[in-house]
């Protein structure tokens, strides 16, 4: 099926709509932001260890005539360590929540178990 999405935030007016082909409205709020690396996103990094660090990105995606979806990708890698001043903590990460217009707890937008989780975008 073909969905018409968009990203709502972290932009002020909204992207265009994309088609994106898809089994169900969440998954194409998943694949537009997967598939278009270019868009708006609030990127936060994580380090769960201290050999560890992952790249994750949130955004709010409108499906037309469903409703709106809170994204989350991972994107791990090598990074660099020094001298570049990383996005992270509890109080970005309440800017991001605030942001996405996220009422509940911040730290819940870390935790596991979300939809279509288990699932590899590649």
């Amino acid at each position: 099926m073909i969905y018409k999405c968009r990203v709502k935030k972290p932009v002020l007016n909204g992207t265009g709509w994309y088609d994106i082909e898809a089994e169900s409205a969440p998954e194409a709020a998943q694949k537009l932001i997967w598939d278009n690396e270019c868009l708006p996103v609030y990127t936060y990094i994580n380090d769960p260890t201290p050999t560890t660090r992952e790249t994750i990105t949130f955004a709010l995606v409108e499906v037309e005539g469903d409703q709106e979806y809170i994204t989350r990708n991972y994107h791990g890698g090598i990074h660099r360590r020094g001298g570049i001043k990383t996005k992270t903590g509890i109080d970005y990460l309440k800017r991001i929540a605030d942001g996405l217009g996220y009422d509940g707890d911040p730290k819940e937008l870390l935790e596991p178990g979300w939809d279509l989780e288990e699932d590899t975008w590649a």
